[in-house]
């Protein structure tokens, strides 16, 4: 488990679109493999309505073009 993680709590993201994404918070996460490891907690404005919503990520890749834009009511539903 990396122990800079804790340094992404604050940080700040901007897309391409302007879209801001802030690191709220650090989750527990354990892999498929058992390897324990962090999940990073960013919270974001939905570039439909501008309601808050959070999702997680890997905390050892910080990258706004795989962050999910909308909140779940305005994400296209998969088949």
């Amino acid at each position: 488990m990396p122990n800079d993680t804790a340094g992404l709590i604050g940080i700040v993201i901007v897309g391409k679109a302007k879209q801001r994404f802030a690191c709220v918070g650090l989750e527990p996460y354990t892999r498929t493999d058992g390897e324990k490891t962090m999940l990073a907690v960013w919270e974001a404005a939905c570039r439909v309505c501008g309601l808050p919503f959070r999702q997680a990520s890997s905390s050892r890749v910080v990258n706004p073009s795989g962050m999910t834009k909308t909140c779940q009511n305005h994400r296209k539903s998969k088949p």
